[in-house]
C-alpha cells in the first residue's frame, strides 16, 4: 500500500498559556497543503522504517515506527510491517512532516489489517503520538484547541498559497 501523507500549515496560531503538563493551551486553524511525503507499507517479518530523503532516524524515535508500535500494542498483533518513508516535506519546518507520517501509518495500518477503527479512534491513537496528529487523520481545515488535539472541521477554503522556508531548519 503506497499513501501520500500531506503537510499542513497553521493559518492562525495563539498560545493561551502554559499547561501543568509542561505543554502550551493553543487556539489554531490548520489547513492540510498539497506538499507531502510518500509512504510505502508492506508485510513483513518484523518492523522496519527505511527513510529516504531525509536525515531522519528509522528506529523508535520515529513516528512512523512509534505509530506502527502502537497500533500493533492495541489491536494485539505483532508489529510486521516494512514502512519505506520517502521524505519531502521539510524536517523541522513546522510543517507536520511527522505528525503526518505517523497518521498516515495508522490510517493505513487499521485499515490493511482490517481493524475497523473509526476516525474518532484513529484521531484518539493520533493524539497520543503528538499533538497534531489527530488533525492528520483528516486533513483538510480545523480549528485546534487544548495542545492542538481537540478539533472542529471548518469548511475547506480556496486559497492559492505560496509556502516559502529557509533551506535549514
Amino acid at each position: 500500500m503506497t499513501i501520500a501523507t500531506q503537510a499542513k500549515i497553521n493559518l492562525s496560531l495563539e498560545l493561551l498559556g502554559r499547561r501543568p503538563d509542561g505543554f502550551h493551551d493553543l487556539a489554531t486553524v490548520y489547513q492540510a497543503i498539497d506538499l507531502a511525503d510518500e509512504i510505502r507499507l508492506q508485510p513483513a517479518l518484523a518492523l522496519t522504517v527505511k527513510v529516504h530523503g531525509a536525515s531522519v532516524p528509522g528506529d523508535e524515535r520515529n513516528l512512523c515506527w512509534r505509530a506502527a508500535a502502537l497500533l500493533a500494542t492495541r489491536s494485539g498483533r505483532a508489529p510486521a510491517v516494512r514502512i519505506d518513508l520517502h521524505k519531502r516535506v521539510p524536517v523541522g519546518g513546522g510543517l507536520g512532516g511527522g505528525s503526518a507520517n505517523a497518521a498516515g501509518v495508522l490510517a493505513a495500518l487499521a485499515q490493511m489489517w482490517q481493524l475497523g477503527l473509526s476516525m474518532a479512534e484513529l484521531e484518539s491513537l493520533g493524539a497520543e503520538l503528538g499533538s497534531d496528529c489527530a488533525f492528520f487523520i483528516r486533513g483538510g481545515t480545523a480549528l485546534g484547541g487544548g495542545r492542538g488535539e481537540q478539533l472542529e472541521y471548518l469548511p475547506t477554503p480556496s486559497l492559492a498559497l505560496v509556502v516559502v522556508g529557509p533551506s535549514r531548519a
